[in-house]
This record gives C-alpha cells, sequence and structure tokens, in this order.
C-alpha cells in the first residue's frame, strides 16, 4: 500500500516490519487498526506544496 501511494501508514508499515521473523497476536491486531484506517480514509487524498519555504538566515546565529 505504502508503494501505491500511501504514504500516511508509511512509518507504521515500517514498524511492523520489523516484526516479521517473529510475530506476536498484538501485532496482528495492530495490522487490524491500519485496516480499518484503511477502509474508513479509502478516498482521503494527502496534498503537499512543492514550493520551497521562506525561510529568514538573519534568525540563525552562525556556526562553525
Amino acid at each position: 500500500m505504502v508503494e501505491l501511494g500511501r504514504v500516511d501508514i508509511c512509518c507504521e508499515v515500517s514498524m511492523m516490519s520489523l516484526h516479521l521473523a517473529l510475530p506476536q497476536v498484538g501485532h496482528l491486531k495492530e495490522l487490524y487498526h491500519v485496516f480499518a484506517y484503511l477502509r474508513k480514509y479509502h478516498n482521503s487524498e494527502m496534498v503537499f506544496d512543492p514550493s520551497e519555504p521562506i525561510v529568514d538566515k538573519g534568525q540563525f546565529e552562525e556556526k562553525d
């Protein structure tokens, strides 16, 4: 799902993939939560602003 553009679940998928070698019952319950989220927000969109942020470099102290 993450490769299909669902970056909103990227962190959860990464955390669940850490437990592939030794899955527990609690991990399955957490996966049910992820799928429930996907069912609820199946047509949602995430909008990103491609413009560069305006940063006033005078507000930052110069360091070596």
